[in-house]
């Protein structure tokens, strides 16, 4: 009986591998900001979508390696049930967050976002609190010399500017303020 339910499903197609219907987290990260590019400025806002099956997991980044930040401003954009049809419906959820990485130096930078999990579960495979489920690392470079420059430059056309209305001032009250 066992070889020939074995034979039907064989001849007809049905796959016992895929026999469980549930599907797994299948996280994926987004990043909207920062790109691989050039940033003329040592303040950047970063900018995430995080997808998951099964509910929402903690949402943490780490800047060249440093120690995992979580993103506390976390939106939830979108819920939308994956397998309407099971008797255990599963929401896939996607969520916007942002936070501001400030104080950057010159040079390129590394920013790793990871989704963690916040408790212990089992899908098709069993997950541990504070197992990481999915993790994306993006480059991007921080380039200040431009704004420095346009900031000197600035600051002598305003020195320029004051020096030239002292003298004039000056001249002014040498001259009673008459002019020929």
């Amino acid at each position: 009986m066992f070889t020939l339910a074995l034979l039907v499903c064989a001849t007809t197609g049905f796959d016992l591998a895929n026999a469980n219907p549930l599907p797994d987290i299948d996280a994926k990260i987004t990043v909207v900001n920062p790109q691989n590019a050039t940033y003329y400025t040592n303040t950047i806002t970063v900018s995430v979508i995080v997808e998951s099956n099964w509910g929402t997991y903690g949402s943490f980044y780490s800047l060249d390696g440093q120690n995992m930040v979580p993103i506390k401003n976390m939106t939830v954009v979108s819920r939308e049930v994956v397998n309407p049809a099971s008797n255990l419906p599963v929401e896939r959820r996607v969520l916007w967050g942002n936070c501001i990485l400030s104080g950057l130096q010159n040079g390129w930078h590394n920013v790793t976002f990871f989704l963690i999990t916040d408790h212990d579960f089992s899908l098709a495979k069993q997950y541990k609190k504070g197992d990481i489920l999915y993790s994306e690392t993006f480059q991007f470079k921080v380039d200040n010399s431009r704004i420095i420059s346009i900031i000197g430059f600035n600051a002598f056309i305003v020195t320029g500017g004051l020096c030239l209305l002292a003298y004039v001032k000056k001249h002014e009250l040498k001259t009673g303020g008459i002019t020929k």
